[in-house]
């Protein structure tokens, strides 16, 4: 009988490959990770294999769309044994083996938590055999379900121990007007470590401010080009990002009674039906700026797409896994029995 084991090294996947969505931000999150290649393994058996692992981490409550790359899980499927058994007319072939998940946090290569559970598989071919194993693979198993109870208890208590230093990240890149960057790091913070993600929320907002002003001119200049080319569907959009404490906002504001002006001028005959649709959009922004509980729901909004912009324009990141794990590496370790 031959042993087979299947090592590989392990890349960081492009961060605009997750699915990315505003409500992954503030969840405890583990961005998938899969081998960029191997010989031994198919494309096909690695997506179900992804699949598999997104739906382990939705059933434990934990996000399987990262959109950083603070926390990751990877996994290392292995197969101990391969027979090819006789059944009548067809032939089937039989594998075992063990799959292995790891929980780690990239930025100090430190391995949080592992798991290792048997696999098994039976089917016509190798492949099929191999599908067959991750589909037995059961989310509701109790040993898997305590893995991840572990896991996120892990990871909560890394945030809470790290707060203060989260927070001088913040502010440092704050300093070096590296707005972006301050987001990005402090919307890793999930909202379920409650002591930490209260103590980052006015440095939060103290970015995202300083953010704004830092754009606010260039909305500005772009409103005016659109209104003076009568496109004011487009300046509206402009100013609606204007938030009420930037240094832009009470200039935002006349350009929307400017708005309000030049809407009143339309042809009556082309544009009626334009001018009731931007009367409605002008006073729902308008209400938006005065009530306090629309105005922070839009601005949480705003400040979450910062951060998915940002780990999103980061492009690709590359991990080499042997930083991780010293057995990894792309040689086959074949044995006869």
């Amino acid at each position: 009988m031959r042993k087979i084991k299947l090592t590989a090294i392990f890349l960081m996947l492009s961060i605009g490959a997750f699915a990315q969505s505003i409500d992954d931000i503030g969840k405890i999150a583990l961005s998938v990770v899969m081998p960029s290649n191997t010989d031994n393994i198919s494309s096909r058996e690695f997506s179900k294999l992804k699949s598999k692992i997104q739906q382990l981490t939705a059933k434990n409550g934990i996000s399987g769309n990262g959109y950083n790359s603070n926390f990751v899980i990877y996994p290392k499927f292995e197969i101990f044994e391969e027979e090819t058994l006789d059944a009548g007319l067809t032939s089937k072939v039989l594998i075992m083996g063990e799959l292995s998940l790891y929980v780690s946090q990239t930025e100090n290569n430190l391995i949080f938590n592992t798991i290792s559970i048997p696999v098994k598989g039976i089917g016509n071919t190798k492949d099929k055999a191999i599908l067959s194993a991750i589909s037995r693979i059961n989310t509701r198993d109790t040993e898997l379900n305590a893995f991840f109870l572990e896991s996120k208890s892990k990871i909560i208590n890394y945030y809470e121990n790290n707060c203060d230093l989260i927070a001088s990240k913040a502010n440092a890149f704050i300093k070096k007007q590296q707005y972006q960057e301050a987001i990005g790091l402090l919307m890793t913070v999930p909202e379920e470590v409650s002591s930490c993600y209260q103590a980052v929320q006015d440095i939060t907002v103290k970015a995202y401010i300083a953010y704004q002003n830092n754009r606010c001119s260039t909305a500005i200049l772009k409103a005016k080009s659109k209104i003076a080319i009568k496109d004011i569907k487009t300046a509206l959009d402009y100013l609606s990002g204007i938030d009420p404490d930037s240094k832009c906002f009470i200039q935002s504001d006349r350009l929307i009674t400017e708005i309000e002006t030049e809407i009143t001028r339309l042809d009556e005959r082309e544009y009626s039906n334009e001018r009731a649709r931007l009367q409605q959009e002008i006073k729902e922004e308008r209400l938006r700026r005065e009530t306090k509980n629309k105005l922070e729901l839009v601005r949480i909004n705003a400040i979450k797409e910062i951060a998915i912009s940002y780990y999103r324009n980061k492009g690709m990141q590359t991990t080499n896994y042997n930083n991780y794990n010293r057995d990894y590496n792309y040689d086959r370790d074949e044995r006869i029995e």
